[in-house]
């Protein structure tokens, strides 16, 4: 069963992976201080100029929200394959993950504009003053909260965010109904891997709550109310590039075929195996459902 939602594990990894090497070319330094985001990179998109670094804070803004906006594609997906007994194809899957990455667009478009535009709201300000005492001052990006084109790329973050979210609990709902009508006809071992590919996605689902959405909301909270909390900030901000790490190792716990899969993968016979071994310990030769 689990070779119906190949496709959908593989895209992802690809997301996860995406998201894991802008995190780390970014790896920020965080100050919010009189409506304004002030951030530096400390990884290796240092090392480009001020567009550079630009583009590489879009290009993560557009990995960390294509990891929401996947959340309903890849509900659709199992509801999709559970009501028609086969996975999506062609134009249709296509379709389907290309609507992630058109949905998350306009924050990548949001992003460039407010860092590349808004530290020239206050002609002739130092920027530098605000920061913290180090010697040289970095390149600043600077989002400043009350210029409109921003206000409208934070909101339509959030609202995408949102909604993404009560798609994928509208599928998740569906699924549960097909699976509870089907059950008899499905066998223990494909029962119990649905309920360890339910277990993954929730946890797939769960997880931006927590080390994405969540800090967004503390970080505009700060912003809108002007509180400055320098350490926690950037801790919230650095949370993101936990996610790809979170969800690999969660999907590889809670779905055994595909922790067997990579496990064989890495260890080869010895992992394989010990599996044997430890499922059959009368040497009969069954291996473990």
């Amino acid at each position: 069963m689990l070779k119906n939602y190949r496709v959908m594990l593989m895209y992802n990894c690809f997301a996860d992976v995406q998201l894991c090497l802008f995190a780390y070319a970014v790896q920020y330094s965080i100050k919010i201080v009189d409506n304004l985001i002030l951030a530096s990179l400390e990884g290796p998109g240092r090392y480009f100029n001020f567009d550079g670094q630009c583009i590489v804070n879009s290009l993560f803004a557009l990995s960390l929200s294509v990891v929401i906006t996947s959340l309903p594609a890849n509900y659709y997906y199992r509801y999709s394959c559970l009501k028609h007994n086969r996975p999506l194809t062609g134009k249709r899957l296509f379709l389907l993950y290309f609507g992630a990455y058109i949905a998350a667009l306009p924050v990548t478009i949001g992003a460039t504009i407010s860092f590349h535009e808004d530290g020239k709201s206050r002609p002739g300000f130092n920027y530098a003053m605000l920061w913290y005492d180090v010697k040289p001052i970095p390149t600043l990006m600077i989002i400043d909260y009350r210029q409109p084109i921003t206000k409208f790329y934070i909101t339509y973050t959030f609202l995408t965010y949102g909604i993404s979210y009560g798609i994928a609990i509208f599928f998740a709902v569906k699924t549960v109904t097909i699976i509870d009508k089907e059950q008899e006809n499905y066998s223990s071992k494909t029962l119990q891997l649905h309920k360890q590919l339910s277990r993954a996605m929730f946890f797939q689902a769960a997880l931006p709550m927590f080390v994405s959405v969540g800090p967004s909301t503390i970080i505009i909270i700060q912003m809108v109310f002007e509180i400055n909390w320098d350490v926690l900030t950037s801790v919230m901000f650095n949370l993101y590039s936990s996610i790809p790490v979170l969800n690999s190792i969660c999907t590889m716990i809670v779905i055994r075929p595909f922790r067997e899969e990579i496990m064989q993968k890495i260890l080869g016979r010895t992992y394989t195996q010990s599996v044997r071994t430890s499922s059959d310990p009368q040497g009969t030769g069954n291996e473990t459902q």
